[in-house]
């Protein structure tokens, strides 16, 4: 035993001798680092941390490694290490030699200093050598506090002559001004702004009066001190006349004296006189209260003694008086001086009366019963002597209310008022049920399935009456969950858990991991004495480690530090939360060791591949003494992707969303909080009223709409903006409807106004208190629509909120309504009134809507009627735009009152419109809550869809088996009917047979229909039937949707029904969203036949998934989606449909949509950001082809300037982006290879960028015009009155070509149509259109680019409408054009397939189009057509022989009419003349060419079985006019048309020729004339060119003296001439006795309403025409002359005044107008109304009517008109009697005649009167004058030109009496025995004086 413990201590020696030798040879040569632990700053680039090894053998190299780059990075220079700090945190840096490793431990900081102060104020030293220094405030010490390596800190002043500051902070003032201090440290720097201000005193008086006795004999005066010192030193000049104590200044003995105030170095004065006996009044200003019902006093007092009296009195008494004891009374607000009088002095007291106001800001506050929603604190603003608040509530048992805290006690209504100096305001408050709520403290936990971490107790806080709460787990094999919310980990993963309380949930999520402890390294080679830091990771709950060694003598460890011992071999134990791992330690004595790579198995065991998330190892080992190190990989890190939601937040539970790493497909996820909502009190503050206060409408704003009858709803108002229809009235608005009679029908105007433009809210509660009409018929409605009404499309897609409805008919009842979607969608809610409760009719009541970003609350006087959060919008063919589109834009109101229409129904005949009919609001009030939530979700609705039959069909009894009564609602099958179908239908023999007997007006007027069919987004459906029918028919066959408008899931198709049973199979994708109300429909009406129908076995099956729909191009073009970033409603992704970004090398971007009304794209940059490809947003399969041009465009700008680059098909372009937003367009072509591409934005510029509107377009103005993209690009439009089967692109038959098969076109061209929208067409430019079709039969259609007109109803055709004549073989057509009208981006390109040049095919038939293309071309050079043949008839079949060839009958709605072509003549019975002329209209198919210069001779025959006005007019495409006639048609007779037509407009060859029969407007005014319905006869149309070639024959002149009117005496009666009699007026004629005698019961509205009329004068311009006539009327009255051409053109003219019971004789002369005349002229007297006055029952005799064209230069003199009295003759005595009358009056004339043509003229008139007007001198007995007379026997009146004689009339200018009557050109006077100027009257008897000359009056001669 002793021998061998010998042995042992001798090997013991031995290896000691070993080891402290090793040792030594250590020792010689041990080197070190030269720093071991380093502070660092982040961006300090001036001090780096600089490592090496110090003592390095020679031949050694370093290499430097940092454990930590994310913290900090090495950068090797030559054996030196450089340390970059990069972030917070810690890093080892190693010298990665020597053994053991040498380390450097560095802690980065982020250097930062703050002062503390940021802003400071010091004062400037006094001036005065005496002032204190210890408080002058002339200094200011700052002190900083630094966080960095370095605490030195740096001082500096930005201006030191303002201010300085030491070393140690302290700042001293040296002049007034600003500066910065400036400290700096570590290269951080803080600044503290310093001003420094003068010192400065004032005093609030300069000067003062005082007295030597009473009140007077005292002030105080106030100093104002700038700076540090506040303490004043007091003097006084005079001590005997005042002195002052703490500023107080007191009035001795008379005399004066300066009081002077000191402080900081600096004085002010104030001059003080001092009399006797001042009077002073004990206030200066008082402020008084006027309150409701009282009003504040204030006794004022002065100095005055016992035995003074003192006057008052106030300079304003509407605001405050005062009594003579020096009350002061409040009158009303404003400002009065209060004066004080005694021994004549004065003093004054300035008195403010402010009103006293109580002002609730909140109007209506929403609470909860429970909760934190049940407590609101109202904000109430008070002004008045007292600011305390009297609160009370009507209703306490609803709501009660202390100190303006609400609380809330059930639900219910109650009113808080709120009162303050006895004046009172109020709010309204509803209380709503309490839902309860259940909260938890986290929304997220970490597990791990062993140690301290292994369990956690979840809290759950319930608000609510059961505390108890019921817990869950989604997955117990990850963690379990006890009843008391305990959760254990069991395994890896996530689970939910869920806590249930009250019936309401709460959610979060659990994960759980596995602990880890990691090592860094599991080799470590150490010699003797040397240490290594072990790092370690631990993943788990406790951050604790236990070391166990398994060889102490040759390692130690302490606080992870490993030191080698001695030579040996140990493995060290690290344990932390149950888990172990080991490494592996050997001590060595290797002086020098050759290191070389692991191989084979031992490189497999010991090296470790670095991984996303741990290190990686490569393990080396020595060849001298197998010692192994290790060289540490960093961790690759993750490449996670964007952030994807897996599970939605919800009101009461979060979400989750997650990132997936690229490199390893971790997941990285992270709870999403849950939404909670009505959590707090909504109050609503007002924000607009109109209480209609005034005495007319407010149009700052509203406005008046205005719109024709039947413009919507087929409603029968028009609405105008008359004050009987709209007008306000004792503070309210009245929208009044009214009824009248036109033409013998019911005519309805009413009122609507809105605030479009001027008033516009998004978001708030809308309420108006209103009363509403009662009758059948009414529908009253205050109502919203978007400003924008085309941002998200056209009504419906826009959306449209209805507040409220009532009908007329039920007025109990009102309904709420959302308008949206596309197809229009509609969700409604109505409410009814309590019985016995006072309906809309009889009381105001307040109906109101409370739209929120995700909720609609309708109301009826505060009761919650309706609630609405589901809707959406979309454009056909593209996505649905994210919610809460469409009402997240600003929507304007409207109000009101309809008549009529499909909904609410039509008004009786006797139905009254009076008071009854009267919408009267109180008032319109918005009110809006402080802020509101716009990241709303759209609420998700669970579609639970039926399961099929055993055999997969889920058609009910699709085999008939089952027998069903169809006509009852619960049957599986039913039989529907629609616009005049009928049928009946049986189940038997297991078949459904359908027996019609009518087939309706509709192809669906019979219906086979089963709903309730589930149909599931994203699968393939099979449908099948056996079918047959007892004679070859059609049937139609689709699935539909009747929940959403009818869309159809599966497209109907017209299938071909025979004798024979036939299967038929109809396979479809199910694209939409998933439904379980599809209906299948069998449709069996308007479709040619009613042969009976027999169906069977019908089947619907899925046959799995839909075909994926491949991204192409969008309707309008655009081959991006979404390329105004208003698609998409995933979380995380909102309005970002179809984009996906990457930003993963740029931590901090962030890439949204903008929330705004306008949506944009918005990505934020880091400054941290070094490339632009560092943010990129992008979207993949842009569906581009290869070898075609391309144009990409795109709106940007940014919040400063910067570039970015946008990439696709291989092209980059860069943008230079401003603050301005700018439109970027860049033109590529792509390879001929490429096949689709991807378009990415490179964004990576700090900042933040805007993008919208990105779109890539073919370059071509015509988007796939070769179809190869299907119909992408196109519509097809398809009216009910047309028949089509199907339309293709047909690719099996053609090459990728348009298709369609027709039945029938219908008898309109524009009922089929292909169409592409979006083309811009520039002005002035050239165009050529092409494209190749064919038909299976020979027929011809027509093309054009033409306006949108959908807004406005106007398609001008840009291009024309040529036709192209189609046959079996494809043709090439084309149209060259030129862009004559403004440049039009929004063109559209419509090829008619319907019935062209009016052809109606009822034929089947097949039409293929294709290689549509519009190109620009170069102006082209006008083609010559042949001239046109003079005397040619231009209109083929103009007689009408072959019926209706070369014609189109054109009836559009609302016109009705029957046309008939028989009997040689084109007949139409129009039952409805529309609203516009063309309503009703026929049209020459065949284009005309007008030639400029060229003159055309127009006749036609024309009749109407009413007396009405047509028009006919010669158009060019664009509908510019080129000539044409308005024609008055007297009723039953034939109107021969002669007109000529000379054309001044360039030449046009597309000239149409179009005669409308509709309703007709007033060329004026645009105003409806009455137009009746009639039978309308047209014949014998010819257009005749009559000279042309640009030389238009001179007509030849009219001879003087020809006689241009035929039967002027009536001789021949009527002939020649037309009576027209408008139905606005009532008359009779006759044409009898050599005159026209006219019976006017009723004048119309117009003088042109009653007219006798001859056409057909050839005249000339510029000439000069006498007219002479006799005309008489039985009541005072005006008439018309006038000579009119062609389209109501006026050439010239005359008024003339009749006298009751007097015939008068015209003598006049008429100019004609210089302007060329077109045509023949027509003569007409107007009869009808003229003036405001209107005209009684009264006859109108004409008679004698001449009119011939006379020289020249006729004189004015030339002109009489002479009146006698006319009695209607009843025997021949009489008519001698007139006769002789009438040869007097012509020689009175011709006296007057010889008169004139004298220079002075003197005549003897014997008690006439004259009148001198400026043309005119009538001679009459007695006369008014309009201004002033002077009378004797005789008066005139003064015109320009004519005289006429009469026995009544009435001066208007100027007028003198003399004895003596003469005329000049220039005026005419006649000479009487008093002449009357304009200015004054004067009696002569010799002379006269006109403005011009006097002339001698000789009254002798």
């Amino acid at each position: 035993m002793q021998m061998r413990k010998k042995v042992y201590a001798l090997l013991l020696t031995l290896l000691l001798t070993l080891l402290i030798g090793g040792m030594a040879v250590y020792a010689e040569s041990s080197f070190g680092i030269n720093i071991k632990t380093a502070t660092v700053n982040i961006g300090d680039e001036k001090n780096p941390l600089v490592l090496e090894i110090e003592k390095l053998p020679e031949g050694r190299k370093t290499k430097w490694v940092s454990w930590n780059e994310n913290v900090a990075t090495v950068e090797q220079e030559g054996e030196k290490g450089v340390v970059t700090a990069l972030r917070k945190g810690k890093a080892i840096i190693s010298s990665g030699i020597g053994f053991p490793r040498e380390t450097c431990l560095v802690t980065v900081v982020e250097p930062s200093i703050k002062l503390n102060k940021a802003t400071a104020v010091i004062y400037c030293a006094p001036a005065s050598e005496n002032a204190e220094a210890t408080s002058n405030g002339n200094t200011i010490q700052l002190k900083a506090t630094v966080k960095g390596a370095n605490k030195d800190t740096l001082w500096s002043s930005r201006n030191t002559k303002v201010a300085t500051v030491d070393a140690t902070g302290k700042v001293t003032s040296v002049a007034a001004g600003t500066t910065d201090i400036i400290a700096t440290a570590n290269g951080k720097s803080s600044v503290c702004k310093i001003t420094v201000k003068d010192n400065a005193l004032s005093l609030s008086l300069k000067e003062m009066q005082l007295s030597t006795r009473g009140t007077g004999s005292a002030i105080k005066l106030i100093p104002a001190i700038v700076g540090a010192n506040k303490k004043v030193t007091w003097a006084t000049s005079n001590p005997t006349v005042a002195t002052v104590k703490g500023g107080k200044v007191t009035g001795k003995q008379t005399g004066e004296a300066d009081i002077t105030a000191t402080a900081n170095g600096v004085s002010a004065k104030c001059h003080v006189k001092v009399e006797e006996g001042l009077i002073s009044i004990n206030e200066e200003h008082v402020l008084l209260y006027k309150m409701q019902g009282t009003a504040e006093t204030k006794k004022l007092k002065t100095n005055a003694s016992r035995n003074d009296t003192v006057a008052w009195s106030s300079n304003n008494d509407t605001v405050a008086t005062v009594d003579n004891n020096g009350l002061v009374s409040a009158k009303g607000a404003g400002t009065a001086i209060i004066t004080a009088t005694c021994n004549g002095k004065t003093d004054t007291c300035k008195v403010e009366v402010a009103s006293t106001t109580t002002a609730i800001i909140e109007r209506i506050v929403h609470l909860k019963t429970k909760g934190v929603a049940r407590t609101y604190t109202l904000d109430c603003r008070v002004t008045g002597r007292k600011s305390a608040v009297k609160w009370k509530s009507n209703n306490t048992k609803v709501a009660s209310v202390s100190k303006g805290k609400i609380t809330a006690k059930k639900v219910g209504t109650a009113i808080i008022t709120a009162e303050a100096n006895g004046v009172t305001d109020k709010v309204i408050v509803t209380v709503q049920e309490f839902v309860p709520t259940i909260t938890l403290n986290q929304s997220e936990y970490m597990l791990y399935t062993k140690g301290k971490g292994n369990t956690v107790t979840i809290k759950a806080i319930v608000d609510g009456a059961n505390k108890k709460t019921v817990w869950k787990s989604s997955n117990n094999d990850i963690a379990e969950v006890n009843a008391k919310g305990k959760v254990t980990a069991k395994k890896p993963g996530r689970t939910l858990i869920t806590a249930e309380a009250n019936g309401v949930t709460a959610k979060c999520w659990v994960r759980v991991k596995e602990p880890k402890v990691i090592l860094e390294k599991k080799y470590y080679l150490l010699n003797v004495g040397d240490t290594a830091e072990l790092a370690v990771d631990i993943v788990g709950a406790s951050q604790s480690m236990k070391y166990r060694i398994s060889n102490t003598k040759a390692v130690a460890i302490k606080k992870g530090v490993i030191t080698a011992k001695k030579v040996g071999i140990a493995d060290i134990d690290v344990t932390a939360n149950g888990v172990t791992s080991v490494c592996h330690v050997m001590v060595t004595d290797c002086k020098e060791h050759d290191w070389k790579l692991t191989e084979g198995t031992k490189k497999e065991k010991d090296d470790i591949v670095a991984t996303c998330e741990e290190r990686g190892l490569t393990t080396y080992i020595c060849t001298k003494c197998s010692g192994k190190k290790q060289e540490v990989l960093a961790p690759l890190g993750h490449q996670f992707g964007r952030w994807t939601v897996i599970v939605k937040a919800t009101e009461n539970a979060a979400g989750l969303e997650k990132q997936v790493c690229s490199r390893c497909d971790a997941e990285n996820t992270r709870s999403i909080p849950a939404k909670r909502k009505g959590d707090i009190a909504e109050a609503y503050k007002l924000v607009w009223e109109d209480g209609f206060d005034g005495d007319k409408l407010n149009l700052n704003d509203w406005n008046f709409e205005y719109h024709e009858p039947g413009w919507v709803n087929a409603e029968l108002q028009e609405y105008v903006d008359s004050k009987d229809n709209i007008y306000v009235q004792d503070g309210k608005l009245y929208i009044q409807a009214l009824k009248e009679i036109r033409d013998g029908k019911a005519y309805y105007t009413s009122g609507r106004i809105n605030t479009k433009g001027k008033k516009n809210y998004q978001y708030g509660r809308f309420e108006v208190s209103a009363k509403v009409p009662s009758g059948k018929g009414f529908l009253p409605a205050f109502w919203m629509m978007p400003e924008d009404e085309s941002y998200y499309g056209q009504w419906p897609k826009c959306g449209e909120i209805d507040v409220m409805e009532v009908h007329g008919s039920a007025l109990s009842t009102t309904y709420g309504t959302l308008h949206f979607g596309e197809p229009h969608t509609q969700k409604q809610g109505s409410y009814t009134l309590p019985e016995g409760e006072e309906n809309f009719g009889e009381k105001f009541h307040v109906f109101a809507c409370e739209w929120d970003p995700d909720e609609f609350r309708f109301y009826v006087d505060d009761v919650l009627f309706y609630t609405v959060n589901d809707w959406f919008t979309q454009k056909p063919g593209f996505g649905k735009v994210a919610y809460p589109a469409p009402y997240d834009q600003p929507f304007y109101m409207i109000l009101n009152l309809a008549v009529g229409g499909s909904w609410v129904g039509y008004p009786d005949e006797d139905d009254k419109f009076e008071e009854n009919a009267q919408f009267v609001i109180d008032y319109v009030r918005v009110y809006q809550k402080d802020d509101y939530d716009t990241d709303v979700d759209k609420p998700e609705n669970e579609v639970k869809l039926r399961d099929p039959d055993e055999t997969g069909n889920y058609i009910i009894n699709g085999d008939f088996a089952k027998v069903e009564d169809l006509t009852k609602e619960d049957s599986n099958w039913q039989i529907l009917f629609a616009n005049g179908g009928a049928a009946t239908a049986e189940i038997s023999d297991n078949a459904l047979h359908i027996t019609s007997t009518s087939a309706g007006t509709v192809n669906y007027g019979v219906q086979i229909v089963q709903a309730n069919l589930p149909m599931e987004n994203g699968a393939k459906y099979r449908l099948t039937y056996d079918a047959y029918a007892d004679e070859a028919r059609t049937m139609i066959t689709g699935i539909s949707a009747p929940d959403r408008g009818y869309i159809r899931y599966l497209e109907d198709k017209t299938v071909n029904l025979t004798t024979e049973k036939q299967t038929y199979e109809h396979i479809f994708d199910m694209t939409a969203d998933s439904d379980a109300n599809g209906r299948v429909e069998f449709n069996l009406g308007n479709q040619g036949s009613i042969a009976k129908v027999h169906i069977s076995n019908v089947r619907l099956t899925k046959e799995g998934d839909a075909e994926k729909e491949e991204k192409g191009v969008l309707p309008d073009g655009n081959y991006v989606y979404n390329g105004q970033f208003n698609e998409g409603n995933e979380p995380g992704r909102l309005r970002l449909a179809y984009w996906d970004w990457e930003t993963r090398q740029c931590k901090g971007a962030k890439v949204s949509v903008t929330n705004d009304s306008i949506r944009e794209l918005k990505v934020v940059v880091p400054d941290s950001v070094n490339g632009l490809d560092q943010v990129t947003v992008f979207q993949e399969d842009i569906a581009i082809s290869g070898g075609k041009k391309y144009i990409l465009s795109f709106d940007a700008y940014a919040d400063g300037n910067k570039t970015i680059q946008t990439t696709i098909a291989g092209k980059t372009f860069d943008s230079a982006l401003t603050k301005d937003k700018i439109s970027y367009k860049y033109e590529f072509e792509t390879p001929t290879e490429l096949n689709g591409s991807e378009i990415c934005f490179l964004l990576g510029n700090a900042g933040t960028t805007y993008i919208d509107n990105v779109c890539v377009r073919e370059d071509c103005m015509i988007v796939n015009g070769d179809f190869s993209n299907g119909l992408l690009g196109y519509e097809v439009y398809l009216n009910d009155a047309a028949k089509v089967s199907d339309y293709i692109v047909d690719s099996l038959n053609e090459k990728d070509a348009f298709s369609m098969d027709i039945t029938d076109t219908g008898d309109q061209d524009w009922y089929i149509q292909l169409k592409q929208s979006g083309i811009k067409l520039e002005k002035d430019k050239w165009y050529k259109l092409s494209f190749d079709a064919k038909s299976t039969v020979d027929r011809e259609i027509m093309y054009a680019l033409q306006r949108d007109g959908t807004s406005d109803d106007d398609w001008t055709p840009y291009s024309g409408q040529p036709k192209a004549a189609l046959t079996a073989e494809f043709q090439t057509f084309e149209k060259v054009f030129q862009m004559k009208s403004e440049t039009d981006a929004d063109t559209i390109l419509s090829i008619s397939m319907g019935a062209v040049s009016g052809k109606q095919i009822a034929q089947k038939h097949t039409i293929v189009i294709d290689n549509i293309n519009l190109e620009e071309t170069e102006p082209q050079e006008e083609t010559v057509d042949p001239p046109v043949d003079p005397g040619k008839n231009m209109i083929q079949n103009g007689d009408f022989t072959e019926g209706d060839a070369h014609w189109i009958n054109a009836v559009t709605t609302p016109g009705e009419a029957e046309v008939n072509f028989t009997e040689g003549k084109a007949a139409y019975q129009i039952h409805n003349v529309g609203t516009e002329d063309w309503n009703v209209q026929l049209k020459h198919a065949e284009l005309l060419t007008l030639e400029q210069g060229a003159s055309y001779q127009v006749r036609m025959k024309i009749k109407s079985t009413e007396s009405r006005t047509v028009k006919y007019a010669f158009l060019n495409p664009a509908y510019d006019w080129y000539g044409g006639e308005d024609l008055v048609l007297n009723a039953n007779e034939e109107k021969a048309v002669d007109f000529t037509l000379n054309v001044e407009k360039p030449t046009e060859r597309e000239i149409t020729f179009v005669l409308s029969m509709g309703q007709i407007k007033d060329n004026e005014t645009n105003e409806s004339i009455p137009t009746p319905a009639s039978t309308i006869e047209i014949d014998d149309i010819c257009v005749e060119k009559i000279s042309g070639d640009g030389d238009i024959p001179e007509k030849p002149p009219v001879e003087v003296g020809i006689e241009l009117i035929q039967n002027g005496d009536f001789a021949s009666g009527k002939e020649n001439w037309s009576d027209y009699v408008d139905s606005a007026a009532n008359a009779t004629t006759d044409f009898t006795e050599n005159k026209a005698r006219y019976e006017i019961t009723k004048a119309g509205t117009k003088d042109w309403n009653i007219q006798l009329k001859q056409e057909g004068l050839t005249m000339e311009a510029d000439a000069s025409y006498k007219l002479e006539m006799k005309i008489g009327s039985s009541i005072d009255r005006d008439v018309k002359v006038a000579l009119m051409g062609a389209g109501d053109a006026w050439y010239g003219g005359i008024d003339i005044r009749l006298t009751k019971d007097k015939l008068k004789s015209v003598n006049r002369i008429i100019k004609l107008e210089d302007t060329e005349i077109t045509g023949t002229l027509a003569f007409q007297i107007s009869l009808g109304q003229l003036g405001e006055n209107e005209l009684a029952a009264h006859a109108v005799e004409i008679s004698d009517i001449s009119l011939t064209k006379v020289e020249s230069g006729t004189t004015e003199g030339e002109e009489t008109d002479t009146d006698q009295i006319i009695t209607p003759p009843e025997n021949k005595e009489e008519e001698s009697n007139l006769e002789e009358t009438n040869t007097q009056d012509k020689q009175l004339d011709s006296e007057e005649e010889e008169s004139n043509s004298e220079t002075d003229t003197t005549s003897e008139v014997a008690e006439s009167e004259s009148t001198v007007q400026e043309e005119s001198t009538e001679t009459e007995t007695e006369f008014t004058t309009e201004e002033e007379s002077t009378e004797t026997e005789t008066e005139s009146t003064t015109e320009e030109e004519s005289t006429e004689t009469e026995t009544e009339f009435t001066t208007e200018e100027e007028s003198t009496e003399t004895e003596t009557e003469f005329t000049t050109e220039e005026e005419s006077t006649e000479t009487e025995t008093e002449f009357t100027t304009e200015e004054e009257s004067t009696e002569i008897e010799t002379e006269s004086t006109t403005e011009e000359e006097s002339f001698k009056i000789d009254h002798n001669n």
